[in-house]
């Protein structure tokens, strides 16, 4: 017997809100969550990580129009590579990943967010890869990342 829709519907919105990790803000003006695009959260003893197949977005949902700035690290696992970050369809910056960088801290980005609804895009030049370890398709990853309210 299939399921009915909204069962279905249920179980994959929580499953969204299991994949999301605490702390992505410091502000009660400040919604912070995973969009499209992001493989499952992974958590370590050092904290947690989410790998994109090369494109995905953060979704900031703001009570007012409010400055924040990013902080975390990233990795790019196929390098050299660019990632191009875009705030609601402007670009915000390119970050560059050499060869031999691993983790790397977030340049200071300032970003100005607008009452409402507002969608960060992330999107690798480079193709992502699949490792005999893991059969995901990965290219751009987000550690410990933290939206921080500045205004």
């Amino acid at each position: 017997m299939e399921e009915p829709r909204h069962r279905r519907r249920t179980e994959r919105k929580h499953a969204d809100a299991l994949s999301q990790p605490e702390g992505l803000t410091d502000s009660s003006r400040l919604h912070v969550r995973f969009g499209a695009g992001w493989h499952a959260l992974e958590a370590d003893g050092q904290g947690w990580l989410r790998w994109s197949a090369g494109k995905g977005e953060i979704l900031l949902d703001a009570g007012t129009a409010l400055d924040a700035v990013l902080e975390g690290e990233w990795m790019s696992i196929v390098r050299p590579n660019k990632v191009r970050v875009e705030l609601n369809g402007e670009a915000v910056v390119t970050l560059e990943a050499k060869e031999g960088d691993g983790f790397q801290p977030w340049p200071e980005v300032r970003l100005r967010l607008r009452e409402g609804r507002n969608t960060l895009r992330f999107a690798s030049q480079r193709k992502a890869i699949k490792s005999t370890r893991d059969p995901r398709p990965l290219a751009v990853a987000l550690k410990n990342l933290t939206v921080r309210e500045t205004s």
